[in-house]
């Protein structure tokens, strides 16, 4: 499992891009967000911009795969969140 720090450092790469969200498992959705800031409070991954948001509450990650280019989030309940730049 991938260590908070580890994420937060590769997050920092993705800050102030246009980020591609895809949401797969039994709901799906793709959304783009410019200009992406995050923070992390409490293990609650805050993304957001001026008009839209997502949460993700980590302790519900089984797994986190991090490469250069995208951060991929599995979840407890059969939904994964790639994150790609």
């Amino acid at each position: 499992m991938v260590k908070i720090e580890e994420l937060q450092k590769n997050l920092e790469t993705f800050n102030g891009k246009l980020v591609s969200i895809i949401i797969d498992g039994f709901i799906g959705s793709k959304f783009l967000i410019d200009n992406l800031k995050y923070t992390i409070e409490s293990e609650i991954l805050n993304i957001k911009n001026n008009n839209s948001y997502l949460k993700i509450n980590l302790n519900q990650a089984y797994d986190i795969l991090l490469s250069e280019n995208q951060i991929k989030f599995f979840l407890d309940n059969d939904i994964t969140i790639s994150l790609s730049k």
